[in-house]
């Protein structure tokens, strides 16, 4: 059995314990027959009240960071009881029996019944699949306890604000109900918590007072010192926030690596039409020659260098013409003929959840011009990053593009296995069997198997990433 359940974030301003969102950010549990589980684990515990978890093993994967306002504990207890649960699950049912543990529903309805959920009494209403705006998260380094900030509410509150609640809760539920921005924007000033929590967020009026180009408002999510971002398709990117608040992380949901060469494109065809088309212009000879200095080079500079190994290959044949119509060859190659069928497909499935980024290896011209001509950039709106040992600039991807979690697509289980070790349970490693570095069987016998391996990039279509 596997299951997942999100984190989610809570109150959306005036939604005091009774509103909750869904964030594509996933907490996961595998459970299998032989072990004995540690039963004072929220998770097992979870999953105790509906089966008996003795003989079972459960092995977690946490992602959401614990007591940050993201809803860590409710999507643990989440999983533990749609692991022991009959399918489909019924949400409510759960959320009674998940209470105690929680302590309070928000977080807990929406973990089970995602979307943006209403809940009270016990009931969850599921009012819409998605917020009107993207949230982005700012989370602190520093943890605050649940308990710790509702101990700065206070028992009673003036009529005035009472009355100033109701009308921006209504606003709230009528804004998320019909996806209307301007309704939501007009509910997310709160004054019946909030105010009392500008201890545990420090930077909330900050934010609000400068917001970034695109931002359209910002809340305390849950019961930490965390703040959303609400933004429309112009929101700059997270590392440009992060600069204004460099004691915090930016997150903008999972964030998806995807390599180019015999993952996203079959390099592979496109290296054997440039020795067939060598062996037209110079004959096998000098084909093979090319290739020596190709090599040669790569060994040299550590990355592929396609153009600088016709450089050296024009050295040693300084009189054939051939050699000036061989550049145009290069850059002019229908790169776009060469994308796996279902390569965009999956970029644009995947936009859904998270942002897609190109992590390449490769020269500084011959590979950006690769990945413009196939249309792979403009697909992944310029999110494009080309190293020489990517694998050794994990420090830089972080820094350009702050996550919780990353997913990894990559033909090469050297690259995976690099980069598992460097970020552990961070990554989901995804490894497709393309490419001849792929097939190669005593160089895949080398590395660990990835998190997931798919024969060709278009199964990942069929696969929740």
């Amino acid at each position: 059995m596997r299951v997942r359940a999100p984190a989610t974030t809570a109150n959306l301003g005036p939604g005091f314990d009774c509103a909750a969102a869904a964030l594509d950010l996933w907490n996961e549990l595998v459970v299998t027959e032989g072990g004995e589980p540690e039963r004072e684990h929220l998770g097992v515990r979870a999953f105790s009240l509906l089966a008996d978890p003795s003989g079972l093993d459960f092995e977690f994967t946490i992602r959401i960071p614990r007591e940050r306002g993201l809803g860590s504990s409710a999507s643990i207890i989440a999983l533990g009881l749609a692991a022991a649960s009959d399918w489909p699950i019924d949400a409510e049912r759960l959320l009674s029996l998940g209470l105690p543990l929680e302590g309070h529903a928000d977080n807990l309805a929406a973990a089970l019944a995602g979307g943006v959920c209403l809940t009270w009494e016990g009931r969850i209403a599921r009012v819409a699949d998605t917020l009107p705006f993207t949230p982005i998260a700012v989370v602190p380094e520093s943890r605050v306890l649940t308990a710790e900030a509702r101990a700065s509410l206070p028992e009673q509150i003036p009529h005035r604000v009472g009355a100033v609640t109701a009308t921006r809760a209504a606003l709230l539920g009528a804004g998320i109900a019909k996806q209307d921005p301007e309704l939501f924007v007009a509910a997310l000033q709160d004054e019946l918590h909030e105010p009392y929590r500008a201890a545990n967020a420090p930077v909330l009026e900050d934010v609000r007072a400068e917001l970034p180009t695109g931002a359209v408002g910002a809340t305390i999510s849950g019961s930490r010192a965390r703040e959303n971002w609400l933004r429309g398709s112009t929101m700059p990117k997270s590392c440009r926030c992060a600069s204004r608040l460099p004691a915090f992380s930016v997150t903008d949901g999972t964030v998806y690596l995807f390599d180019v060469d015999n993952t996203l494109l079959d390099n592979d065809a496109v290296a054997a039409d440039l020795r067939r088309h060598l062996t037209e212009q110079f004959g096998a000879e000098r084909q093979q020659r090319y290739w020596e200095e190709f090599e040669l080079l790569r060994t040299q500079l550590g990355y592929a260098d396609y153009l600088g190994a016709l450089q050296r290959f024009r050295i040693a044949y300084p009189h054939d013409t051939h050699m000036l119509e061989m550049s145009d060859w290069l850059i002019d190659y229908p790169f776009a003929e060469r994308l796996y069928p279902g390569a965009l497909a999956l970029v644009e499935r995947l936009r859904e959840r998270g942002r897609p980024v190109i992590l390449s290896d490769g020269d500084v011209v011959f590979q950006p011009r690769k990945i413009k001509r196939s249309g792979l950039w403009d697909a992944f709106r310029g999110d494009v990053l080309v190293y020489i040992h990517k694998e050794q600039e994990l420090d830089d991807v972080e820094r350009r593009y702050p996550a919780e979690s990353y997913v990894l697509v990559d033909d090469k289980l050297r690259v995976l296995a690099a980069v598992k070790d460097a970020w552990g349970d961070r990554v989901t490693t995804v490894f497709p069997r393309q490419g001849h570095y792929a097939h190669d069987a005593a160089l895949v016998a080398r590395y660990p198997a990835a998190d997931v391996t798919v024969e060709r990039i278009a199964d990942l279509l069929d696969v929740a990433l």
